[in-house]
């Protein structure tokens, strides 16, 4: 399969939109996955986060 000229760029743009969009899918994924664990956990057995940990804006 020989791509062209005016191919090749279309082809680069598809396959950079897919690997930033598959990220974001598997970000979505890993936070829903959180988020329904921590439902399942009891809210008096639930560690305290720390709100002064480092990434988390106050």
């Amino acid at each position: 399969m020989d791509i062209s000229g005016a191919e090749a760029p279309i082809v680069a743009i598809v396959g950079v939109a897919g690997t930033l969009l598959s990220a974001l899918l598997t970000q979505r994924a890993a936070e829903r996955g959180r988020r329904r664990e921590q439902e399942r956990i009891p809210a008096r057995t639930r560690p305290v986060r720390d709100r002064s940990a480092p990434g988390r804006s106050a």
